[in-house]
């Protein structure tokens, strides 16, 4: 490894220990979701204070959740409402740990923790009701999709939908490269 790449590595490695010291020290108080204005709270989660309360009874939740780490004696509990508002705000684009952590005072392996465990509970509670729609994807309805694709401009006929906007890495295109760079370095 050359200096300068071990002097980037280190300075990274600094980075991360001051942002987990600061997050540390961050007054953590509980979430509350009162904290929030209808406006904020939809701008965050996507949704306004009533509608984030319906969901969560209306999905028969639990009024608070409790975490193990991989350590056993560290296990935390959190409120149905913060674990529901730290799922939606990383659902909810742009929304990376990092991001979380400012807004919730918490490390990004606790976020991650709270956030895997909590869609994991929603798929193992709900995974009868999830369907695929076979239907919605037959030979047929997918010419139609590329057919109106194709319509409003796009220079590749077989196009059937679009990615979230996650950057997906492509081995260098030779045809129309312009139409898949997205301006990311």
């Amino acid at each position: 490894m050359s200096e300068y790449m071990y002097a980037l590595a280190k300075f990274d490695i600094q980075q991360e220990i001051l942002e987990r010291r600061r997050i540390n020290r961050c007054e953590h108080r509980p979430f509350n979701l009162d904290d929030y204005t209808n406006e904020k709270c939809e701008s965050n989660f996507r949704f306004n204070k009533t509608q984030l309360r319906t969901i969560i009874h209306a999905m028969e939740l639990p009024s608070h959740f409790v975490f193990h780490a991989d350590d056993p004696k560290h296990h935390f509990q959190v409120s149905t409402e913060e674990v529901m508002a730290i799922c939606l705000r990383r659902l909810a684009y742009p929304a990376h740990l990092e991001d979380l952590g400012h807004i919730f005072c918490r490390t990004t392996s606790t976020l991650s923790i709270i956030f895997n465990s909590m869609i994991e509970y929603l798929f193992y509670k709900y995974k009868s009701t999830l369907n695929f729609a076979k239907s919605q994807f037959t030979r047929d309805r997918l010419q139609l999709f590329a057919d109106a694709i194709a319509r409003k401009g796009s220079p590749i006929s077989n196009v059937v939908g679009f990615i979230d906007g996650t950057v997906r890495g492509i081995c260098r295109p030779v045809v129309n490269q312009e139409v898949v760079y997205n301006g990311h370095k």
